[in-house]
């Protein structure tokens, strides 16, 4: 975050931390509630001070399902443990997951700080 003079403003000495404690588990955990009041962000600066803000959301389809991220460390496991839990019902060769809902590369923190190119397509043992 910064003033609109360019001025960088300083996470717990400018402004408080900015955090949404209802992502992802509004009306339930691993749900996600996507219209509601944004959190605030409270700050020493006067009131009317213009600012810009840069920040990550979760971007949602079909009434709230996410779009996962290639980049994130989290999504190889998640995954992995979906692939043991199918195997572990139906126990065949080979399985076809479709993951139609990732859409949305190299827009989230992850991806931003990953060191190569998003996930490629590869097979989950």
């Amino acid at each position: 975050m910064k003033t609109e003079d360019g001025r960088v403003l300083s996470e717990g000495k400018d402004f408080e931390p900015v955090s949404e404690p209802r992502l992802g588990v509004v009306p339930y955990r691993g749900e996600y509630d996507i219209y509601h009041e944004p959190p605030l962000i409270r700050t020493k600066l006067p009131d009317g001070t213009r600012l810009r803000v840069s920040y990550y959301h979760t971007v949602t389809v079909y009434d709230g399902q996410v779009n996962i991220c290639p980049s994130e460390p989290k999504t190889i496991d998640l995954l992995r443990d979906q692939a043991k839990r199918v195997h572990a019902l139906w126990g065949t060769k080979g399985y076809f997951m479709s993951h139609d809902e990732i859409r949305v590369l190299n827009w989230d923190k992850a991806a931003r700080i990953a060191t190569s190119m998003p996930a490629r397509s590869s097979r989950i043992t």
